[in-house]
């Protein structure tokens, strides 16, 4: 620091930082020199003030840039675009429940709704004039598909099972373990037509039961199918992907034993329930999902 005269203003910095100098000023004689050394003072302030407002703003703007490409990351990994789906030669997909991550309350809920379902069945039969059918006879059953190493060695999509919590009235049935694929059997056609219908089975003269051929049924199926088996009504349960569009996720059956049941009756059967079982379609649209694809991948030579 240079020593001044005493008549004129001098300053001594008191301590150096990198863009800041702290700096104490006296007044000796003049006015002048105090005035100066104020104006000096507040033009260093000034300067320090905006070269950290720069900086700040500078490192706001990175920060959120960063943020940015951070968030457009996640986009990518935690959701399929249209447009990524189309370049990947999608050739069938589909969002179904994963009913692997459901705790029990969220079963217990479901399998509540859906004997609810197999009630207003067994009403709407007997306001048809079927006052013989017992309700112990009235089953349901929720299918969902599966998509095991046994399923995927086989050939097929996948394979589609009764969940085990969701029966009602198939304890100790053979057939309550019984598995599809698509488009076999009334459940795996309605996974793949994705619109609901209904079935009877053919009785023959020793009162046996037989299902047609286009349900492509086979002999392990007709040894697990209930002999008392009489009717089936089959129902899709849409989950909304992401296009907003909806796609069969799981299906809902509700079938019926010893009593046979005429098609137009099914057919209104399948009217009366159709709005219940889109409500419990929509409430299953809040679980935990899981996406499934099939594609093709083209292999460099």
């Amino acid at each position: 620091v240079s020593e001044k005269p005493a008549e004129t203003a001098s300053a001594t910095i008191i301590r150096e930082e990198p863009g800041l100098f702290i700096v104490s000023f006296w007044r000796e004689e003049h006015l002048f020199g105090w005035a100066f050394g104020s104006f000096v003072v507040l033009s260093l302030l000034a300067a320090f003030v905006i070269a950290n407002v720069i900086s700040l703003s500078k490192h706001a703007s990175n920060l959120q840039h960063s943020e940015s490409s951070i968030l457009d990351e996640q986009a990518v990994d935690n959701e399929i675009s249209s447009e990524s789906l189309a370049s990947r030669d999608i050739l069938w997909q589909r969002i179904v429940p994963n009913w692997d991550c459901f705790t029990e309350d969220i079963v217990s809920e479901m399998q509540s709704e859906l004997r609810e379902i197999q009630q207003k069945a067994y009403v709407r039969l007997v306001q048809k004039g079927h006052n013989q059918i017992a309700q112990e006879n009235i089953r349901a059953n929720v299918f969902c598909p599966y998509y095991s190493g046994v399923a995927a060695y086989s050939g097929n999509v996948c394979e589609l099972r009764i969940v085990e919590a969701l029966t009602v009235n198939m304890n100790g049935h053979s057939d309550r373990h019984i598995r599809f694929r698509p488009n076999q059997g009334v459940c795996g056609s309605v996974f793949v037509v994705q619109e609901p219908t209904f079935a009877s089975a053919i009785i023959d003269e020793e009162g046996k039961s037989s299902w047609g051929d286009e349900y492509e049924l086979t002999s392990e199926h007709n040894e697990l199918v209930h002999s008392d088996l009489r009717w089936i009504v089959s129902f899709p349960l849409k989950i909304k992907d992401y296009d907003g569009n909806e796609r069969t996720g799981a299906v809902l059956n509700i079938d019926g034993l010893n009593m046979s049941v005429p098609d137009d009756d099914l057919d209104d059967l399948v009217k009366t329930l159709f709005m219940y079982v889109a409500d419990y379609a929509d409430k299953m649209n809040n679980l935990k999902m899981v996406r499934v694809t099939i594609g093709l991948e083209e292999l460099q030579s």
